[in-house]
Formats: C-alpha cells, structure tokens, sequence
C-alpha cells in the first residue's frame, strides 16, 4: 500500500499478486484486490472490471460491509467512464445505503460525493450540490483525508460543468481547497488526479502561473509512476491556459490531443467533452451536434447542457443567414439605454449611465432576491419562496397580495418586463444587465462601489460569500502593480467582514506601501474597535498585527 501511495505502481502491482497467490483470508483478499483495481484504473486497464467485481463479490461474501461500500464506488466511477452511467449510479446508490447502515459518516460523504458524481453527469446539477454540501457538513472542512478531498474534486468538477456566472470562482475555491488537502496527506496517486482537475480550474478561470506549475508537475507525476488514466485531463487544461494566453490554434490542437488520447484509453465520453472545446473554438456547429447525440445516447446530459451552452438552437432562417460562428463568440455590447442593476454598493437602477430616482427598499430587496436566483442558475422563484425571504412572518395571503403589488410597481417604474413571470415563479427580466455579473465574467476591480448591497447589510444573501472571494482574489492580484487599488478592496472587504483577517493583512500592507500612514491607522483602529465590540481584541497596533497574525493567501 505504502508503494502503491508513493508511486510505485509496478512494485505495489508485483507485491500485490504475490500476496494474492498465498491466499489470504476473504476480507483480506478484497483488501489487496480493492489496491490492485486502483492500480488498474490509473493505468486505464480494462482487467480493472473484472478486478473490482470480483473484490465486490469477496467483501460481500466476507461480511466486510464498508469495504464493499468503497469497492462499489470505485466501480462506480469507472462504468461513467465506460458509458455506463445507469449502472454507475446502482452501485453508488448501494454504497449510499450501505453506508447509512454502517452508521460511517465518512463513508456516508464519500457515497453521496460518488452518487453525486452520478447525478451530476445525468444533468441533474441541483441534486448533485445538495448530496455534495450535505457531504461537506458531515465531513466538515479543513482535515485532511481522502473523504474531504473527493468532495472538494466533486464540488469542483460540478462547478466547472454547471458554469453559472460564479461557478467559475467556486471551481477554483474548491480546486486549490482539494489540492491543499491533497498535499498534506501526500499520495502521489491521489495528487495526479486532483492536480489534474485543479489544473483545469486555474487555466480556465484562475492564475494561469499556478496552472502551468501544475500541469507541469502533474505531467512529471505521470512520467515518474505510469498514472496515464490523468495524461488526457492535463492535456485538456493545457488547452484552456493557451487559450487564455491567445494561442487559439495550439488551444484547439490541445483539446483535440486530449480527445485523441481519450479515445485511445476507452474513456469516449471525456474524449467527445475534450474536443467539444474545439469546436467551440472554430464555430463548428456540426461536429458539435454530432456529440450532442452521442451525449443524449450515453445518459451525459451534464455534457449535452455544455453543448447547448457553446451552441444554443437556432432557426432555420439564423442558420441559413450564417449565424453558426455567432455562437460560440462572445456576446454583443448592450445598448445604452439596457437596465442595470447595481449591487457591488448602494443598491441602484441605471439606465443610460443615469441613476433612476424610484428606491423602494421592498422592490430593491425583491430585485436582489431575484438576481441571486439568477446567478444561481435557476430560472425562476416561486411566490411562496419569495414570500418567505422576504415576509417570513407575515400572514400569507396579505403578504402575497402585496408582493404582486411590489412587482406592479417595479414594472410600472423599470418596463414591463424588468421582472416576469416563467413556469418556476418570477425571474429577472433577460434585458436587466448587473455589475455582480459582469464582475464575475470580467473580474473588472472598478465596479466595486462598495460592499455588496452596502444599504441592505441585514440581507441573508447566497451570493456575497463568493463575490466576496472573486474580489480578494482580484485584490491580491492587484497589489503588485497597484497598491492603492488593492487596499481600495481591502476595505470594501472589511466593510463586509471586519474580522477577515487576510483583507486586513492585505490593506494594511498596501497602506503602508503607498505610504498612507494616516488612513492606515485609521482603518486599524476602527476594525479593532469593532472587534472589541464583538469579542475579538486585535493587537494594540498595526504593526504588531502583521507581525503576529498569519496572513496566508488563497
């Protein structure tokens, strides 16, 4: 086993079936069977099929119930490689059930992360988050162990095929999260394949430095231990990062590579996914459709949604007019005189780059409600949703008449089509635009005003925790080059959370750079203030702060 974590595969292989040969009791044979089969799969042998049934069969047979459990998912994840998705999610369902009966909370999470998986690949994105974060709250964050690293790769894999406006700074949060979590336990084994997808992460929305390191070394990993099933992912992340670097040609003949070596190691549903990136890149609309049915055929609706994403159905009549390439390119500015609704600050409606003067704090709150919903993926809230965000302890009825109310107004004020209503409730009209989203997509520093909804700081919001991240991601970047910038968002960070230590490390530093003396011990008493307020006594000066508290980045 210890060669097995350290890379060794061939020597853990050797040893494995000399021990096998000798043969050893039934939940001990499963044991060494359950080492082989992961040699196997990161090797992409096909004997690994028969491998991991037969160490099914023997744990079950040896009453080895949470060994079984583990068995069955790892089976589990390599039928979805093989097209075999149903099947993949019987087994993960078993060890879901088989878990519960163990009373194992950590194999309960690890079962969840796998039938997740599953859930994920099947197009169910909602199902899979809830298996995923009920795993987190059973497992907890920051130990290290196989459970809370596979569940941090889920979360990240489901953020990188969801692609809603934040996902890209949740896939690279919980990529750098599982990687940390990877480091400290040291398996080689597991190292390659999370380096793999966090290496993806990064080329597509993160550092595109930390990306090339890592693929680098995981590409070293590959060559040191054999561990090819990885060879095809790096390859893919490669592509992202020339991308980004504006080597589209060599982006698309990366894509293409990785779907090549793909296909060569029986993984055909992540071959046609890597070149579907090509596609996108040349505008092929008919090679995309190829692989949409091909999706459609194998049950991985996760991968057909992409497609739909890259190339959304058309008219016969756009078609014909050449409107193909249009839709893998980016979208047209807006007019001028499109609706915007601001919350990276004071809550504000724009039109024309003029503010409007209607502030109605119901309707400001209801809009906000109905953004996060948005940029939660969702394409609508139902009333009774509604109705609980924003009245939760009113009568029903009465607060039902007066949020149809609420929308009239915000109608009458904004058009008739700044909110509307859709088979899942009420959404926010497709012709409102928002700074929160454009952030997101651009990581443009400049549109943050202020704290997010600064004059609705009560409001229990599902978006501010990962703004809040894009933007400290975005101020570390900044300081570099620009300190004033950064200590700019470090206040804006601390207006959010005054006891974030890291944007008050990161503000007083770039304070004390511009040579702001007086705004900095400004900005430290009044945090130390409010700390003390609330319980949390800060050292009597800047200095000692940043002598004493450890300021790591992300």
């Amino acid at each position: 086993m210890a060669q097995l974590r350290t890379g060794q595969a061939d020597q853990a292989e050797a040893s494995i079936q000399q021990a096998l040969n000798c043969k050893p009791e039934p939940a001990e044979r499963a044991a060494l069977l359950q080492a082989l089969g992961r040699i196997q799969i990161a090797q992409a042998n096909p004997q690994m099929f028969a491998t991991l049934g037969e160490a099914i069969e023997v744990s079950a047979q040896a009453g080895a119930v949470a060994l079984q459990a583990g068995l069955l998912l790892e089976r589990a994840r390599v039928l979805s490689w093989a097209l075999q998705v149903p099947a993949a999610a019987v087994d993960a369902q078993q060890a879901v059930r088989l878990a519960e009966a163990q009373g194992d909370p950590r194999l309960l999470a690890r079962a969840q992360g796998e039938l997740a998986s599953c859930r994920m690949i099947q197009g169910d994105f909602e199902g899979a988050q809830d298996l995923l974060l009920a795993a987190q709250d059973l497992l907890g964050e920051g130990q290290a162990s196989m459970y809370t690293i596979l569940t941090q790769l889920y979360l990240c894999n489901l953020s990188l095929e969801w692609a809603r406006p934040q996902d890209g700074l949740l896939a690279v949060r919980h990529a750098r999260q599982g990687l940390r979590l990877t480091q400290e336990v040291q398996d080689k084994s597991l190292l390659a394949w999370v380096m793999s997808i966090s290496a993806w992460a990064e080329s597509a929305h993160g550092d595109l430095a930390r990306a090339q390191r890592q693929i680098e070394e995981g590409e070293a990993i590959i060559r040191a231990t054999g561990q090819a099933a990885t060879a095809p992912f790096y390859l893919f992340a490669k592509g992202f990062l020339l991308e980004r670097q504006g080597e589209t040609a060599d982006a698309i003949q990366a894509f293409e590579a990785a779907g090549d070596l793909g296909r060569s190691m029986k993984m055909p549903a992540y071959a046609e996914r890597f070149g579907l990136e090509a596609d996108r890149l040349r505008g092929d609309r008919q090679s995309a459709e190829r692989r949409l049915a091909f999706f459609r055929q194998h049950h991985f609706f996760s991968f057909a949604c992409r497609t739909l994403q890259f190339f959304p159905p058309q008219e016969a009549a756009a078609e014909a007019a050449g409107a193909v390439g249009a839709a893998a390119s980016s979208e047209p500015a807006a007019p001028p005189d499109r609706l915007q609704l601001t919350v990276l600050g004071p809550v504000q409606m724009i039109r024309g780059g003029e503010v409007l003067p209607e502030r109605s704090v119901k309707g400001f709150r209801l809009l906000i409600c109905l953004l996060e919903s948005r940029l939660a993926g969702r394409p609508g809230v139902p009333p009774d949703e509604l109705l609980e965000i924003l009245a939760p302890d009113a009568d029903p009825q009465q607060a039902g008449v007066r949020l149809r109310q609420q929308i009239r107004r915000l109608r009458a004020a904004y058009g008739a089509t700044c909110v509307v209503r859709t088979d899942h409730g009420y959404a926010l009209g497709s012709e409102v635009l928002s700074d929160a989203e454009l952030f997101l997509k651009t990581q443009q520093t400049g549109l943050w005003r202020g704290a997010y909804a600064a004059d609705f700081p009560d409001f229990l919001s599902s978006a501010r925790e990962v703004l809040a991240y894009g933007l400290r991601l975005a101020a570390y970047a900044t300081e570099p080059q620009q300190p004033a910038e950064a200590a700019r968002l470090g206040q804006i960070l601390l207006a959010m959370d005054p006891f974030d230590w890291p944007a008050l490390s990161l503000t007083l530093r770039c304070l004390r750079d511009c040579g702001e003396l007086m705004t900095l011990v400004s900005v430290y008493t009044q945090i130390r203030h409010q700390c003390a307020l609330l319980g949390e006594p800060l050292p009597n000066t800047w200095e000692d702060f940043l002598a004493s508290k450890d300021m790591s980045r992300i």
